[in-house]
């Protein structure tokens, strides 16, 4: 019982990653993020969208500065 229990767990916390990076900065429209249809994530997930750009802003610029 154990092992299932940890299974679904672990796919559980999957699907929320994949769906948390899925729906991530890539976007170009402001879009709503879904957990399941008809419960809207945005207000828990739009303040975090985009620390992944924003994380990655130091490294693009020495790139850029390098690469001229």
């Amino acid at each position: 019982m154990k092992r299932i229990t940890a299974r679904v767990a672990t796919t559980a916390a999957a699907v929320a990653g994949f769906g948390v990076i899925g729906a991530g900065v890539a976007s170009a429209e402001e879009a709503p993020y879904w957990l399941l249809p008809g419960v809207d994530a945005g207000a828990l997930v739009g303040p975090i969208a985009n620390l992944p750009a924003e994380a990655l802003a130091p490294v693009y610029s020495l790139i850029s500065l390098i690469t001229g």
